[in-house]
């Protein structure tokens, strides 16, 4: 097979630049957080799967006094047990990465 030869008037720039070799890195530090996020979402109980997927996963999440039927629970004990999934799944993210940002 022979070797291309240079067309007539030089070769056709690419017209699509190339991506900026950080953007790499960004997706996939991305990808890696989003899959450590769904380890850890799936690690939780189901009822705090349940809070977590309606007032914080839910876009947008509903007004508190629909969420509070919507999961059974008085509306007064949704932010408390909220801010308690949250923790959890905080400490289950910190225990996957431990060293993760000590620079």
């Amino acid at each position: 097979m022979p070797a291309p030869t240079r067309p007539e008037g030089g070769w056709a720039r690419c017209s699509t630049p190339f991506p900026d070799p950080g953007e790499h890195e960004t997706v996939l530090v991305a990808a890696d957080d989003a899959r450590d996020v769904r380890r850890a979402f799936a690690q939780l109980d189901e009822g705090c799967r349940e809070i977590i997927a309606v007032l914080v996963v839910a876009d947008p999440p509903p007004a508190y006094d629909e969420a509070a039927e919507l999961l059974g629970r008085p509306i007064g004990s949704l932010g408390p047990t909220r801010k308690r999934c949250l923790d959890k799944m905080r400490k289950l993210l910190e225990a996957e990465s431990p060293n993760e940002g000590d620079d």
